[in-house]
C-alpha cells in the first residue's frame, strides 16, 4: 500500500496522526503550500509501523515523530527544516538515508548507530556546520556518501582538539565497502600522508572549487546515471603534495581538471608516471609553470600513456608549452594529437598575419572526432 500526497492545498490541515497499519510507502511533498508538521503530535507517525519507505520534501518536522517507524528502510528528507535531528538514531533498519538541501547544523552521535546504512547524502546541505569523529567511521556497512555543492566543508585538520573539532577524511578509509564518493573540500583539510583508496568505483572530488555543480546536476534522469558512475577529479589549485591523495584513483580517473598548479612542469610521469590510462577529458587552466604534457626525457613513459583521451582543453599556459618531451617515440594519442595542433596553429598563424585574429588563449580539441576550433592556443611541438 502506498500514499503519494504530492501536491497538499493550502490550508489544508493533516491531523494529529494516521492509522494505516500496512502502509509501506509515503510520498508527501508540501512544495509551495506552507504545510508545517513542526506542530504535529510527536505520535503522528505511530500508526504507520509498517512503513518501508518515507520522502517528505519542503517540510517542517519535528524527528521525534520517526521513533515509531522502526521498519523504515528509506528515508528521503528533501529540503525540510529539522528539529531534534538525534532521534535518527531510533530508525536502526535504516539502509538509505537523504537530507538533500535540508535545514540542521550537525549531524548527530547517534547516526553512527545506524550500522546498516549503505547510502549517505548530504548534498547542498548548506546549513551543516559539523560531523563529529567517529561518526562516519562507524557506518560499516556504507557504500555511497555524498557532501558537496555548497554542502560541509569544515573537515578536520591537523592537531585540533578531538572534542570540538569535525571528522576528519581520514574516517573514510575505514569504509571498506565505500565505492562511491561525491566531495568538495579544501586541500588544507587532507591529512598528512592520507591517500584516497582505490575501492572506489565511481567518484566526483573537488579540491578548492566550490564553483560548480556536479556535472550530473540538473540533468536528465538518464544523463545523471551517466555523470554520477563517472570518475571525475578537478583541483582548483595546490601543491603537489595535494595530488598524492589522489595517486590510487588515477588508473581509474576519467575527466581531469586543474588550475594553478604548482611546482609542476607536467601531467606525465609527475602526476601520474603510468599515463593516466583511462582519462577521457583533459582540461588545464592558469597552470604557469607546466612546460610539457607528457616528459619521456628522463624515463620512459608508457605507450599507453593518454590512451584513451578524446578530449583536451588548455587555457591560459605558457606560450612556450609542448606536447612532449620525447625521443623517438611518443603514445599514439600525442603523435595524431600533434598533427591535429600543427593543422590548428597554422591556421591561427594564417589569421594573425592576414591582421584579421590575435592569438586567441585558449585550446578546445577532441582529436578522434570533427573537431571545431574555438579560441586556439598555439603551443610548440618540440622536435
Amino acid at each position: 500500500m502506498a500514499i503519494n500526497l504530492v501536491e497538499v492545498k493550502r490550508g489544508i490541515m493533516l491531523p494529529d496522526g494516521l492509522i494505516y497499519p500496512n502502509l509501506q510507502i509515503l510520498i508527501l511533498d508540501a512544495y509551495r503550500y506552507g504545510l508545517t508538521l513542526s506542530n504535529a503530535s510527536d505520535a503522528f507517525f505511530e500508526g504507520m509501523k509498517g512503513l518501508k519507505v518515507l520522502t517528505l520534501t519542503h517540510v517542517h518536522l519535528s524527528m521525534k515523530s520517526l521513533q515509531f517507524l522502526t521498519n523504515l528502510r528509506t528515508l528521503h528528507l528533501k529540503y525540510c527544516i529539522l528539529e531534534g535531528i538525534s532521534s535518527l538514531g531510533k530508525l536502526k533498519s535504516l539502509e538509505i538515508l537523504s537530507l538533500e538541501g535540508s535545514v540542521f547544523d550537525e549531524l548527530p552521535d547517534e547516526l553512527g548507530e545506524l550500522n546498516q546504512l549503505r547510502l549517505l547524502d548530504l548534498f547542498e546541505c548548506f546549513t551543516l556546520k559539523r560531523i563529529p569523529p567517529n561518526v562516519l567511521r562507524r557506518l560499516s556497512h556504507l557504500e555511497e556518501l555524498y557532501i558537496g555543492s555548497r554542502s560541509y566543508s569544515s573537515w578536520a585538520g591537523e592537531g585540533m582538539d578531538a572534542e570540538t573539532s569535525n571528522v576528519s577524511l581520514s574516517e573514510l578509509n575505514s569504509l571498506s565497502r565505500l565505492t562511491h564518493l561525491l566531495l568538495h573540500i579544501h586541500d588544507e583539510c587532507l591529512p598528512k600522508d592520507f591517500a584516497f583508496s582505490s575501492t572506489l568505483q565511481s567518484y566526483e572530488i573537488k579540491v578548492n572549487d566550490f564553483s560548480e555543480y556536479p556535472l550530473w546536476f540538473g540533468r536528465t534522469t538518464i544523463a545523471k546515471k551517466k555523470f554520477s558512475k563517472s570518475r571525475i577529479l578537478n583541483i582548483g589549485s595546490g601543491k603537489l603534495t595535494t595530488f598524492a591523495a589522489f595517486k590510487a584513483l588515477y588508473p581509474t580517473l576519467e575527466h581531469f581538471k586543474s588550475s594553478k598548479i604548482e611546482d609542476c612542469e607536467n601531467i606525465v610521469p609527475t602526476i601520474d608516471p603510468m599515463g593516466l590510462i583511462e582519462l577521457k577529458s583533459l582540461q588545464l587552466q592558469f597552470c604557469r609553470n607546466l612546460k610539457c604534457i607528457v616528459d619521456a626525457s628522463l624515463r620512459q613513459v608508457p605507450a599507453t600513456a593518454f590512451s584513451n583521451l578524446v578530449e583536451l582543453s588548455l587555457y591560459e599556459l605558457r606560450e612556450e608549452l609542448v606536447l612532449r618531451r620525447f625521443g623517438n617515440s611518443a603514445p599514439s594519442f600525442i603523435v595524431e594529437l600533434e598533427a591535429v595542433m600543427k593543422t590548428a596553429i597554422e591556421a591561427s598563424k594564417t589569421s594573425k598575419e592576414d591582421g584579421s585574429a590575435e592569438y586567441p588563449t585558449e585550446l578546445n580539441v577532441s582529436p578522434q572526432t570533427n573537431s571545431k576550433f574555438s579560441d586556439v592556443l598555439p603551443p610548440y611541438i618540440e622536435q
